[in-house]
């Protein structure tokens, strides 16, 4: 199971639609799809008044939807935007993907290589952030413009001692009070973090203890979700759930109760990358480079990182950029995470078949030998 997100209410669907509007006759906009949430309408906006080019986003609730339309642009047929004056579908100039599922729209030959001569702001990513983006020849593929974490979110009204790490999920307390991510990766990776090891461990059996320790996770989890985990939350039939920065943000910012907490043993990260889905036959797409430029500029980091419960891989600057912030993004929290926590956190990278293999089975027995006991 990949990384979702999930929307909160009405307002995130609104901005949506706010944001595709009807076009006037005759006008070619860049087409932009996206993650709901991940470009604010403030970054819209400046780019707005920066920029000549006319663009239009619409999102979509989850990565797994994404590459879906992704893959529906080679078949014309069954998606894309239909233009006010002709009758065929027209695909997106630019999708946001996450990392995660970057390899494989490589594989099937679903995005194209982007021109970095046309983005200049491209040097203002690190070696690092670059890397995520491009394949084993160097050749880029996707752009980071935005990243978050796995944290834990818990309700202040029903616990008493602040969690603060997956250590603090085997608590008596959180018995069948626990959601976790319905995501072998995740729970297997917090279990195996929470032991000292890797998210990315090659050999589960090297791990002493790994088993038992899920077994006994298990026993204090009300329910896997990772598309709806967020209602027991709010609604206090859970104490605690595990989940994606952006959500959990979100929730907290609903109900002043739920607080949010980045492990301190480290946490798994993910990123959002802008992607060119490769051109389909007879389609006239438009050059997005300008606005992956756009995204990497100081300015338009610090909306990113302000407005979409997400981080711009492009380091604020301590004088323009960190004055646009609100004061509780001026600490190190969840948004801005201590270098010492990003030094023990991890992206999930691509496991090997037999390693996949060795999750997938030792999740099933698990979930079965739990399903059997009741």
């Amino acid at each position: 199971m990949k990384r979702r997100t999930l929307l909160l209410g009405a307002g995130a669907l609104a901005l949506s639609q706010g944001l595709t509007g009807c076009d006037s006759f005759g006008e070619r906009r860049l087409q932009i799809l996206s993650l709901a949430g991940a470009v604010p309408a403030q970054l819209l906006e400046l780019f707005r008044k920066t920029n000549s080019e006319l663009i239009k986003i619409q999102e979509l609730t989850t990565p797994q939807a994404l590459f879906n339309r992704l893959r529906q642009f080679q078949e014309p047929s069954n998606g894309g935007w239909r233009l006010p004056w002709s009758s065929s579908p027209q695909p997106a100039d630019l999708v946001s993907l996450g990392d995660d599922w970057l390899a494989a729209a490589i594989e099937k030959k679903l995005i194209q290589p982007l021109d970095l001569r046309r983005i200049p702001n491209w040097s203002n990513l690190s070696p690092a952030w670059q890397q995520i983006g491009q394949d084993a020849e160097g050749q880029t593929w996707g752009v980071p413009f935005r990243w978050g974490s796995t944290v834990i979110a818990y309700r202040q009204d029903q616990l008493k001692t602040p969690l603060t790490d997956w250590s603090d999920l085997w608590q008596p307390t959180l018995r069948h009070r626990l959601t976790l991510p319905d995501s072998p990766r995740e729970v297997i990776g917090l279990v195996l973090k929470s032991l000292g090891a890797s998210y990315n461990t090659p050999d589960l059996g090297s791990v002493n203890e790994l088993k038992a320790q899920l077994q006994t996770l298990h026993s204090q989890v009300l329910t896997y979700s990772s598309d709806t985990y967020l209602q027991p939350l709010l609604e206090a039939d859970s104490w605690a759930a595990v989940g994606w920065s952006t959500d959990l943000l979100l929730a907290a910012r609903r109900d002043p109760q739920i607080q949010v907490v980045l492990p301190r043993s480290g946490t798994a990260l993910w990123t959002d990358l802008w992607v060119r889905p490769r051109a389909a036959p007879g389609s006239a797409p438009l050059d997005p480079e300008p606005w992956i430029d756009f995204c990497l500029n100081p300015t338009a980091a610090a909306q990113t990182t302000t407005f979409s419960n997400g981080t711009s891989p492009i380091p604020l600057a301590a004088d323009s950029a960190d004055a646009a912030l609100p004061s509780e993004l001026r600490n190190p929290d969840i948004l801005l995470p201590t270098p010492a926590i990003l030094e023990r956190s991890e992206r999930l990278l691509p496991l090997a078949k037999d390693t996949a293999d060795q999750y997938n089975a030792l999740w099933r027995e698990i979930r079965r030998a739990a399903a059997d006991h009741r």
